[in-house]
C-alpha cells in the first residue's frame, strides 16, 4: 500500500485556518514544543525566501512514539513551529530549521560542525526492534548547495558510535548514506528536489545480523532495499534537520545560510500510523 502527498492547496489553507484557532489535543507519544519568548504577531511579516511565515507557540506535534529534544542548538530562529507556508503541506502546522554561520554548540564549535536538529528520546530502537518512520520535506527553492561540505537532512545515529544511515544532499537531490557498508542510494534527482513536498518513509529492522533490513519509500515509490546488519552498536535513535559537518571544505566565502520545513513526522509500527492525524 502507497501513501502520497496530496496537492490540494486550497483546501489544505481552509481547513488549516480553522484548526488552528484550536488546541491539538495530547494523546500518548505527542511532543510538546516551546518557542518560548518569539512573537506569532513580530513574526507575522518575516520573510523566507518567496515565503513569509506565522509562528505556532506551544503546539503539540503528533509524532506517534516520537519525543524529542533539540540538540547542540539553542537558537530560538533554529527551531519553529509555523503555518505552512507552501499551502500545499500535509498537515497545517510544519517545523523550520535554520543553520546561520557560526550556529555551532558545544563539541561541534571545535569539530569544523554546524547543527540545529531534533534528537529522539524515550522508547530506542533496540536490536531486533522493527519500526515505520515517515516524514515529508521542504527544500524552499533559494536553498544553496555547499558541497563538498556535508549536509544531512535526517540520520539515525548510534549510542556511542556513527551514525548507520544519514540522508543527505550530497551534490544535489537526496541521497541516502549506508555509513556501514560505505554506499550511496539517490532518493530524489536535484532537477526535482527544491521546490515541492517529498514524503520519506522507512522501514527498519534493527539487527547486527543478516537479518536486519532498511526499506526506504520516497512519494510512494521503493528505492532502497537494504538487507543486512543495520546497527554494530545497542541503540540507534533518528535525528532531523539540518547537519553540516566539513564546514572548512567550503571554498566559495562564508558558507550561506539553510532553511529546511519538515512535516508530519512519525514513528509508528505500522505504516498506516504514520498517516497524518487531525
Amino acid at each position: 500500500m502507497n501513501f502520497t502527498i496530496s496537492k490540494k492547496g486550497d483546501k489544505v489553507i481552509m481547513i488549516k485556518k480553522a484548526l488552528l484557532v484550536f488546541t491539538l489535543y495530547i494523546s500518548a507519544g505527542c511532543a510538546t514544543v516551546d518557542n518560548g519568548s518569539i512573537s506569532a504577531k513580530n513574526e507575522q511579516a518575516q520573510n523566507t525566501g518567496k515565503f513569509t511565515y506565522t509562528v505556532v507557540e506551544k503546539v503539540i506535534l503528533h509524532k506517534g512514539y516520537f519525543p524529542f529534544i533539540r540538540s547542540l542548538n539553542n537558537k530560538k530562529y533554529g527551531y519553529l513551529t509555523v503555518e505552512d507556508p507552501t499551502g500545499s503541506s500535509p498537515v497545517p502546522v510544519v517545523e523550520r530549521f535554520e543553520v546561520q554561520p557560526g550556529d555551532c554548540a558545544e563539541i561541534d564549535c571545535i569539530n569544523d560542525r554546524e547543527r540545529s536538529e531534533l534528537r529522539e528520546t524515550g522508547v530506542r530502537n533496540k536490536k531486533g526492534s522493527t519500526w515505520w518512520y515517515g516524514w515529508s520535506i521542504y527544500i524552499p527553492e533559494g536553498f544553496r548547495n555547499v558541497y563538498p561540505t556535508k549536509v544531512a537532512m535526517g540520520q539515525f545515529h548510534q549510542e556511542d558510535g556513527k551514525p548507520a544511515f544519514m540522508f543527505q544532499n550530497h551534490k544535489g537531490g537526496l541521497w541516502l548514506d549506508s555509513q556501514l557498508r560505505n554506499r550511496y542510494y539517490r532518493l530524489i534527482k536535484k532537477k526535482d528536489f527544491r521546490g515541492k513536498w517529498h514524503r520519506i518513509e522507512v522501514n527498519a529492522h534493527w539487527s547486527r545480523s543478516r537479518d536486519g533490513f532498511f526499506k526506504v519509500w520516497v512519494n510512494g515509490e521503493q528505492k532502497v532495499d537494504f538487507k543486512g546488519a543495520t546497527m554494530n552498536k545497542k541503540l540507534v535513535y533518528f535525528k532531523y534537520g539540518i547537519y553540516r559537518s566539513f564546514l572548512s571544505r567550503y571554498k566559495k566565502g562564508v558558507i550561506p545560510a539553510q532553511i529546511v520545513y519538515y512535516a508530519n513526522v512519525r514513528k509508528y509500527t505500522t505504516r498506516e500510523g504514520l498517516l497524518p492525524k487531525d
